[in-house]
């Protein structure tokens, strides 16, 4: 064999071993083992005043009554659903950091997981977890709740809380507070004894912003993080440079599930636009899907 072929054969071989899979479904974590053309079937029907039943597939449980649950049940997030099929397997855990009323609760046990860890500070929010876990038999789902917040440090955080809602924020929502403790992702970890989740969800309301150091730190106990970006909530204090040099430790996919470069990622967390391409209706929102290199 001729040394120029060899050569040929060596650079090739380098290419494909250093290629960036162009979609998280090329992710070997990724269960593709049945067809996800067809959505899951979803309603939702008020029982009384304050209470409702929402039915997805073969689960059916107890939520508190909220309007939202009619929006869940026509299309909400069905790229979340996706992710939730392809990744959380029977008998897997999920971690729920920031589960507000339940809904991605809902999808794990969908998908037939054994464990779920759910933290949500708003005392709002809790009761209505709390309610899908009463209705949940014992031996279908270990759930448990945890009223804290996540952040980086351990101690007590002040929440905004507008009269009557169940949305979270601690950047300076008008209305009620409340004082909620506090535990860093480290800590939490260790302390729920989470090991190789299938899954874990983090939607806090711009308290991302100071999770760096955590998803650094835990990067290779997280395998794969669903993490939604909201920029116009981040915190005064908020530490963005360790949080973008976190998230270089992990495989990055935007919500469509397509690679996205680090320097891309960054781009959007410093952005001053208001109404980007890539966010939501109600301006720089955007979720990423977040495989460990390390894991």
């Amino acid at each position: 064999m001729s040394s120029e072929h060899n050569v040929t054969e060596r650079l090739r071989s380098r290419q494909l071993n250093t290629r960036q899979p162009g979609e998280w479904k090329d992710h070997a974590r990724c269960a593709l083992g049945s067809s996800y053309s067809k959505l899951w079937h979803r309603s939702y029907r008020p029982t009384q005043t304050d209470t409702g039943r929402v039915a997805v597939e073969h689960i059916e449980v107890e939520v508190v009554a909220n309007e939202f649950w009619h929006w869940y049940s026509a299309d909400w997030e069905r790229r979340t659903e996706q992710i939730y099929r392809q990744f959380v397997k029977p008998g897997g855990l999920v971690l729920d950091i920031g589960a507000w009323i339940g809904p991605t609760i809902i999808y794990a046990l969908v998908c037939k997981a054994s464990r779920v860890v759910a933290l949500e500070p708003n005392p709002n929010s809790f009761a209505a977890l709390v309610k899908i876990a009463d209705s949940i038999p014992e031996n279908r789902c270990k759930l448990e709740l945890l009223n804290i917040a996540i952040d980086d440090n351990e101690g007590t955080v002040s929440m905004g809380l507008p009269e009557g809602s169940v949305d979270t924020s601690r950047s300076g929502w008008e209305g009620h507070e409340f004082v909620v403790p506090t535990i860093t992702l480290e800590k939490l970890i260790r302390s729920q004894n989470i090991r190789n989740p299938d899954l874990v969800k983090i939607d806090i309301e711009g308290g991302e912003a100071n999770l760096g150091e955590g998803l650094s730190m835990m990067a290779p106990y997280l395998p794969v993080v669903h993490l939604s970006v909201h920029v116009p909530f981040f915190p005064p204090e908020s530490q963005i440079d360790e949080f973008i040099r976190a998230t270089s430790e992990y495989k990055l996919f935007d919500d469509r599930g397509r690679f996205l470069k680090h320097s891309e990622f960054s781009d959007r967390i410093t952005s001053n636009e208001k109404f980007p391409a890539w966010g939501g209706r109600k301006g720089n929102f955007f979720q990423v899907l977040m495989l460990s290199k390390k894991a």
